[in-house]
């Protein structure tokens, strides 16, 4: 499989929210990989109907475009390179940004020999509508994840269509305006781009005076009718693109996926959509502060910097000094020596902190017990656990836990 893990994650994650196909092909326009989450029989319309070769006609470049197929389903594609697999092509779809007009549906109803209602429904039940600033979102974090570039919305657009479908372009001024306004996607890009770099770069005080500012505009509508699961869909697509760039900043991808998912099982337990808004800026901002605190430890010498990430990525175990000491070829006394010179604190205390950092995130983000994160983390017993995690925090598991509801609350 060409794709990594994290690419089929990112897939995986994207079907299930917004219920389109996404499709890869090879350099001859070979099904390569599919993940999709509606029926077996879009997959199969979209492989007859030889939307892979419009949307490669229609892509000039390496910029991403949007075609029609007869069905007026709209597909979007744009070209990427793979290890093992040059010159691959992503597809995803299909999805309408509006209801189709009546005379497109009396059409597509005269030639599949169903009435308009039932094309209707069927359409309705079965794909998704997305609006076209929110599919123009969806795509750019395709293309960044895939490209590591983001490209303009400007040179995104609507392709050739059917004529018989003229009924397609039946929108008006207004909604028109609504679903594409120029000036606010780029804004919204720009905004995007901002708020990636202070990720990457961990740094906490210019992600805050940009959050403060506010993002221009209003995010396209994921789940009509649910705000909640509006807020819940927008938090997901955030979480993707703010770990991939916590990762580029340095952050362990073992600790950043890991992460990612402790915040989405959290957040899915909440039942206010505004304070899932708010826990999405304390999302990213703590994804920030760990890329700023890998930044911190780029002082200390190449051997302590290992032995440091050694211990976060294997935060879950019990380390011994000796198990570090081989990891990084070195002796247990001459090992504990020089960190100890270098850090100011012990391996044991250095490792007892992590733990604690990592407790105080089971706490705040889960409903796990504290026998269960005692546990968890290794501790020979849950009276142990508190002993530590009080002597390092001030606090006892159980009131920093209460006192994290308190402010979300």
């Amino acid at each position: 499989m060409f794709l990594s893990e994290d690419q089929k994650r990112l897939c995986e994650i994207t079907t299930s929210i917004y219920r389109v196909n996404i499709c890869l092909h090879d350099r001859q326009g070979a099904l390569i990989y599919s993940a999709q989450d509606l029926k077996d029989e879009y997959l199969q319309v979209y492989l007859e109907s030889g939307m892979y070769h419009k949307l490669r006609q229609a892509v000039h470049g390496v910029h991403p475009k949007i075609v029609a197929n007869i069905t007026t389903d709209l597909w979007v594609g744009f070209p990427i390179n793979l290890p093992g697999c040059q010159e691959c092509f992503l597809v995803i779809g299909p999805a309408f940004f509006y209801d189709i007009s009546e005379q497109v549906l009396r059409d597509i109803a005269s030639r599949a020999s169903e009435t308009a209602h039932a094309v209707k429904e069927r359409h309705r039940n079965e794909l998704p509508i997305i609006s076209y600033n929110e599919l123009v979102r969806l795509v750019r974090q395709f293309y960044y994840v895939f490209t590591k570039s983001i490209f303009d919305p400007a040179e995104f657009g609507l392709a050739s269509l059917p004529s018989e479908y003229e009924g397609i372009s039946e929108i008006t001024r207004s909604q028109k305006d609504s679903l594409f306004d120029e000036t606010m996607v780029h804004a919204t890009y720009s905004f995007e781009k901002y708020m990636l770099s202070c990720i990457r770069e961990g740094n906490p005080a210019k992600l805050v005076r940009h959050l403060n500012a506010g993002m221009p505009g209003n995010a396209g509508n994921l789940s009509q009718g649910d705000p909640l699961r509006q807020a819940k869909n927008i938090f997901i697509v955030s979480a993707t693109i703010t770990t991939r760039a916590a990762i580029e900043g340095g952050l362990s991808p073992e600790i950043a996926m890991s992460l990612s998912d402790l915040f989405i099982r959290q957040m899915e337990q909440m039942s206010d959509g505004k304070k899932v808004l708010a826990f999405q800026n304390d999302m990213i901002m703590d994804f920030t502060r760990r890329v700023e605190e890998l930044n911190l430890k780029k002082k200390y010498s190449k051997t302590v910097t290992e032995c440091c990430q050694y211990i976060q990525e294997n935060v879950y175990n019990n380390i011994r000094v000796a198990e570090l000491a081989a990891h990084v070829h070195l002796s247990v006394n001459y090992l504990s020596a020089r960190f100890k010179e270098e850090t100011g604190e012990s391996i044991s205390a250095y490792s007892q902190k992590v733990k604690a950092a990592e407790a105080k995130n089971l706490l705040k983000y889960t409903d796990m017990t504290l026998l269960e994160i005692s546990e968890q983390l290794n501790y020979s017993s849950q009276s142990f656990f508190t002993t530590m995690f009080k002597q390092e925090t001030g606090q006892t598991p159980k009131q920093y836990r209460q006192n994290a509801l308190d402010v979300q609350d």
